[in-house]
């Protein structure tokens, strides 16, 4: 959804998003972020295959055998397989050495090519992405933690997985520190001629108060367990 309320190119049908009170306001990625991480390769780029596949995992994309469904890429020697999210059909990247010789679109399910294009745009498969957050900001936030209330081995298990994170090593808990890394709102991608609808304007503040306090609940509650 991000990618579609932030592609620059004529739309035929412009994106038609609805959104619960509760959803519309969890932080998710700066668009700044997202539009850094969104990238498009075309044939003839000189790109390191080796570089490129660890940038997609960075941007959340899966690394499997087959390219089956979206967010996902493989790869088998110099050939390159990525289904972008938001795209009908992965993408076929055919490696000669450093040069991307051709793009092709490919059948998931027969896994055979269909046709030729000149380039496919690649967006992040993930809301959380540390290879493009403000560092600074992250390791502000990072310094202040306070582990009074967390046992030794809780404390030693998230200094160990944030310094893993900052070292750009992909980790299976990143969502747990989704906090550090999404200090964008949705209505940062919704473009200034868009048109707003809102239903039972009223209750909008009583929703926004009661999920604020549960959140609060729940920082309470761990903080009594020690995590």
């Amino acid at each position: 959804m991000l990618g579609a309320l932030i592609d620059s190119t004529a739309q035929i049908t412009p994106p038609f998003v609805v959104s619960s009170v509760s959803a519309a306001i969890n932080l998710t990625v700066a668009s700044d972020a997202f539009k850094q991480g969104t990238h498009t390769i075309r044939r003839g780029n000189r790109i390191r295959l080796q570089k490129i596949v660890e940038r997609w995992t960075q941007l959340g994309y899966r690394q499997e055998p087959s390219v089956e469904v979206p967010g996902t890429s493989s790869r088998r020697g110099g050939i390159v397989d990525i289904w972008p999210v938001g795209a009908d059909a992965p993408s076929r990247l055919e490696f000669v050495g450093d040069e991307i010789e051709s793009v092709r679109i490919f059948d998931p399910v027969t896994q055979r090519s269909s046709e030729e294009t000149d380039q496919v745009t690649v967006i992040p498969a993930t809301e959380v992405l540390p290879v493009v957050a403000d560092r600074d900001r992250v390791r502000n936030l990072t310094s202040r933690l306070d582990f009074r209330n967390c046992t030794d081995d809780t404390h030693n298990r998230i200094v160990e997985e944030l310094g893993q994170i900052e070292n750009g090593e992909f980790h299976e808990d990143l969502t747990f520190y989704a906090s550090f890394y999404t200090h964008g709102s949705i209505f940062d991608y919704i473009p200034e001629n868009a048109h707003l609808m809102v239903m039972r304007e009223s209750e909008i503040e009583e929703i926004a108060g009661y999920a604020g306090q549960r959140l609060e609940a729940l920082r309470h509650t761990k903080e009594e367990r020690g995590q």
